[in-house]
C-alpha cells in the first residue's frame, strides 16, 4: 500500500518540525530475540504475539536515534537453522535470501545477538564461527563497527568473553554483556522497558560513543 500525503492542516499555534533522517544506520541479526518473538504477549505458541518493533535491536536503535532494521530467525545460530527452513546464522548474515548476498556497504554498525540456540554446541567451535564471522566483516567492511551482545539467557556467555579478548585491541569490534537473570522465557515489551532497555541503551552510549559513567547517566 502507499499513502501520499498531499496536504496537512495545523493551529495557528502549532508547528510542523522539520523531518530528518538519522545519519546512522544499524543492522540487527540474530535469532528469536531479534525477530520479536512474544515480545507482545505470553502466548508464545501464538505468532500474534510476535513484533520486531518490539525487538531488542529495534528499540536500541531508536533510543539512540539510528536508522534500524532487523534480520532475526527464529530458532537459529551458528550451528543449527531456524522456523521456516531459515539457514544458519553463518549463511543468513551474508545472504537475504537464496543467492541474493546481503549489502552491509550503508550499514555503520552491525550488531548481534546470537548463542542462545547453539547450546550445543563446544566453546571451542562457537568461538572459530564467531571468529569467522568478524574477520569475513572486518576484511569486507573495514570501517563498519561491530557490536555483539550476549544473548539475555547467558548462553555461550564465557565464549562471547573469549571473543571479546580476542578482538580487544580492534576498536571496531565492540562486546557487551546483556545477561538478565529475572528474565523467564522470551522477553515481553514490558520486560524490555522495566529493566532491559535501560541498561542495554546505558552499555551501548558508553561503548559506541565512548561516554564515562557520569557522561552516560545524563545523557
Amino acid at each position: 500500500n502507499v499513502i501520499i500525503l498531499k496536504s496537512i492542516t495545523i493551529d495557528d499555534s502549532a508547528s510542523i518540525l522539520e523531518t530528518i533522517q538519522p545519519e546512522t544506520t544499524m543492522l540487527c541479526i540474530g535469532a528469536s530475540f531479534t525477530e520479536g518473538y512474544g515480545t507482545v504477549g505470553i502466548e508464545h505458541s501464538d505468532f500474534k504475539a510476535n513484533d520486531t518493533t518490539c525487538s531488542w535491536g529495534a528499540l536500541l536503535g531508536t533510543s539512540l536515534g539510528f536508522n534500524v532494521a532487523t534480520s532475526g530467525y527464529a530458532g537459529s545460530g551458528f550451528s543449527k537453522g531456524g522456523s521456516g527452513d531459515s539457514p544458519s546464522v553463518r549463511i543468513s548474515y551474508k545472504y537475504m535470501d537464496a543467492d541474493i548476498p546481503r549489502d552491509f556497504r550503508d550499514i555503520d554498525i552491525a550488531a548481534f545477538n546470537i548463542g542462545s540456540n547453539d547450546g550445543d554446541m563446544s566453546s571451542e567451535d562457537f568461538i572459530a564461527a564467531a571468529s569467522e564471522m568478524i574477520d569475513d566483516l572486518r576484511t569486507r567492511y573495514p570501517d563498519m563497527l561491530l557490536l555483539f551482545t550476549t544473548p539475555f539467557w547467558g548462553t555461550h556467555q564465557s565464549s562471547w568473553l573469549a571473543v571479546s579478548e580476542k578482538y580487544a585491541d580492534d576498536a571496531k569490534v565492540i562486546y557487551i554483556e546483556t545477561i538478565y537473570p529475572q528474565l523467564v522465557g522470551h522477553p515481553t515489551i514490558s520486560n524490555y522497558r522495566q529493566y532491559i532497555l535501560p541498561d542495554l541503551v546505558k552499555k551501548a552510549k558508553k561503548s559506541l560513543f565512548c561516554l564515562n559513567n557520569d557522561a552516560v547517566n545524563t545523557v
